[in-house]
Parts: C-alpha cells; sequence; structure tokens
C-alpha cells in the first residue's frame, strides 16, 4: 500500500512468520544460542517463554531451518485450539506416518514411538515443537508428558521444544516442568534494539535513508514496550499516516497520535498533528 511511496520494495512490518525479517539482536540470539544448544546437546526438554508477540515462533522457525540443514527431523506443532488426541494426529502426520482420520490414538502412538525409536538407533536427530501451549488443554498436556517420558535414553536424539506464554508456564507445564532441562526467554527488545530493528528492516526492504527520527524511534519503543509484534502494528500504521499526510518522515508526534486515540486521549489532535507534519 506505502511500499512505493517510501521507496520499498516490499512491506517489512508484517506479523508473520517469514524469516526474511528476523532479526537476530543480541536477546534473540541468545536465544537462538541456547535453542540449539539443546539439540546439540542431546537434552530431552527446553521451554521457550515469553509473552505474547515477543517473537517464540519466530525463533522456532530459526531453530527449524538450523536443525534441518544439520539433515535433522523436526515437527512443528500448534497445539492452539487442538485437543489431546489432535495433538498426537498432527505429531504423526509430521513425522510422515501417513496417519488416517479414522486412526485410534493407541495405533499413533505405537507408530510414534516406532519412529522415534528408530530415529535414536540411527542417531538421527528429532526435534519435536510444541507452539502456543498457553492453550494446551489438560489431555495435550499430558501427551507432551507420555513423549517426555519415552524419551529416556542418553544421549538421546529426540529434543522436545515447548513455547508458552510466561504466566502459563507452571499450569501449563506442571506434568513435566521437574524435567526441563532448560528454561529459554525471548524477551522484548531493549530501547536500543528496537531501534535497530525498525531500521534493519527497513534496509533490507530497500530504504537507506532515515524514514522515522530518532525521536519517533524512541517513543515507538516505549509505546510498543519492545514487543516486535506492537512494534510491526506501529511502524504499519505510523508510514501509512505519514504516507497520507505527505510528511517526508515519521515523528514522534505522528506514532503518538495514534496510541493517544487509541487510549481515548482527546489532548492529541490527530488531524492537526498530521496536517503539519
Amino acid at each position: 500500500m506505502y511500499a512505493q511511496h517510501w521507496g520499498l520494495v516490499d512491506i517489512p512490518f508484517q506479523s508473520t512468520i517469514d524469516q526474511r525479517w528476523f532479526y537476530e539482536g543480541p536477546s534473540h540470539e541468545e536465544a537462538v544460542a541456547r535453542l540449539l544448544f539443546i539439540v546439540e546437546q542431546h537434552r530431552r526438554l527446553g521451554v521457550l517463554v515469553g509473552e505474547a508477540g515477543t517473537g517464540k515462533s519466530m525463533l522456532l522457525s530459526v531453530l527449524k531451518r538450523a536443525v534441518q540443514r544439520a539433515q535433522g527431523q523436526v515437527v512443528n506443532v500448534n497445539v492452539a485450539g487442538r485437543s489431546g488426541e489432535e495433538v498426537v494426529w498432527e505429531l504423526a502426520a509430521g513425522l510422515r506416518l501417513s496417519p488416517r482420520p479414522d486412526d485410534p490414538p493407541r495405533t499413533l502412538w505405537r507408530k510414534i514411538e516406532e519412529v522415534l525409536l528408530g530415529n535414536q538407533l540411527a542417531h538421527v536427530q528429532t526435534v519435536l515443537v510444541f507452539d502456543h501451549f498457553e492453550w494446551a488443554d489438560r489431555e495435550c498436556q499430558k501427551a507432551i508428558a507420555r513423549l517426555v517420558h519415552l524419551n529416556t535414553q542418553t544421549p538421546t536424539w529426540t529434543t522436545i521444544v515447548v513455547a508458552v506464554r510466561e504466566k502459563a508456564l507452571q499450569e501449563s507445564c506442571d506434568l513435566f516442568r521437574h524435567l526441563i532441562d532448560l528454561t529459554i526467554e525471548a524477551p522484548p527488545f531493549s530501547n536500543d534494539e528496537s531501534r535497530d530493528y525498525v531500521i534493519s528492516l527497513l534496509s533490507r526492504a530497500g530504504r537507506r535513508d532515515p524514514l522515522f527520527t530518532d525521536s519517533a524511534l524512541d517513543r515507538l519503543h516505549a509505546l510498543s514496550g519492545g514487543v516486535p509484534r506492537e512494534l510491526n502494528r506501529l511502524c504499519d500504521m505510523s508510514l501509512l499516516a505519514a504516507m497520507s499526510a505527505g510528511a517526508v518522515a515519521v515523528t514522534a508526534d505522528i506514532v503518538g497520535s495514534f496510541a493517544a486515540e487509541e487510549s481515548g486521549d482527546k489532548s492529541f489532535d490527530r488531524q492537526s498533528i498530521l496536517s503539519n507534519a
């Protein structure tokens, strides 16, 4: 919509799992290193924690690509809205077991155990990823606990990674929390990371000259709390508004006008801000 106006070859601020826009700042670099550590060191269970929008799913996507490049096998299951039986079926499908819709759980479990044992004997690294685990029902939690307890050999060639919102960690993972080898944090960006994130993504999209003023970058971080998903939303709306107003750059007032409008703060005159941009 605004890409051509700002000299961009693509829209960078989209809340999608597209590794073209992955920003590996210090905090996320550390998270990736820890995810790779539990795989390379043959640990059984790692938990990736972070609040909504901090980039957990993107980090899992980066992990998946790294394992595949090393000739490992990765299955990524989104447990949101799925029952325990559905998660087991998705896992079987991800392991290329060609499950049928009417296969009973006991049949699927037998096949899953067989392929995991085969990979263990063949030294094929297998990573089972379960995303959005804060939405897991009790049966789903039991299924993951069963997988963890199946995985008793040392060194193990099956690593399980669960991604969950930090506030839901204790409740969602209580059946296997005592077996967690490593808890990995996906924190919000620092102010410097937020600034570099915005500049880096715009550069990848073809923009070399500054587009957000320094004060606008600071305002973006303050309003978003450094959460990538919220940064994307604010950048996207601000670029659209600045284009509509004929502004040559995105200022702090343009960024702030949206937050004020959403919060019902009438002290901000959005039309006046945009007309003077």
